[in-house]
């Protein structure tokens, strides 16, 4: 699921990977996509993944150790379904507490865009790497991330606490609505 996340990729093309199409580099790794929904013909792209600083969620140290646990060689590098993607993020999404139901697996892309338009990634940058074909639809993934950082700049303090769940009314007691602790 981090290649998945990391790369912006459709659930179609994370499960067609195969080892042929990687390519592991000095900065993370390149991994080719030979047909997608928007390339019909076949004319492929390369999603490029850099290496994260934080190496426990790091994709390409994931998609290495992945590789030589399963012994991989040749063929498909994830042999699952894009159904199985789908019910992966739920159950996942369910564990942590989220409603399921609003996750699948085009729920990867998505978080994609709206991780990286969050950060001040522009809209080319986005549609480089999810494939998207205009501007019109990559901004349909990113006006949510864009009206939360808006907002937030907005805040004062007080509301930042209450987000983190620190705040406190006057006359003591935390209390209701909050950021929730935990």
């Amino acid at each position: 699921m981090l290649i998945g996340f990391a790369g912006g990729f459709r659930r179609s093309e994370l499960v067609s990977i195969e080892y042929e199409d990687i390519d592991f580099v000095n900065e993370g790794v390149k991994i080719l996509v030979k047909r997608s929904k928007t390339d019909q013909t076949g004319l492929g792209m390369t999603k490029a993944i850099p290496y994260f600083e934080n190496k426990i969620y790091c994709p390409v140290i994931s998609l290495k150790e992945w590789i030589t646990h399963a012994k991989i060689n040749n063929g498909k590098i994830f042999n699952i379904s894009d159904k199985t993607v789908a019910l992966t993020i739920q159950k996942y999404a369910l564990l942590a507490g989220l409603d399921k139901t609003k996750y699948a697996g085009h729920s990867l892309r998505s978080g994609f865009a709206t991780s990286t338009a969050e950060i001040g990634a522009d809209e080319r940058s986005i549609m480089a790497m999810t494939g998207h074909k205009t501007t019109q639809m990559v901004r349909r993934y990113i006006r949510e991330a864009v009206s939360y950082t808006h907002l937030r700049a907005h805040e004062t303090p007080e509301h930042r606490g209450w987000r983190r769940g620190r705040g406190k009314k006057k006359g003591g007691g935390g209390g209701g609505g909050g950021g929730g602790g935990g």
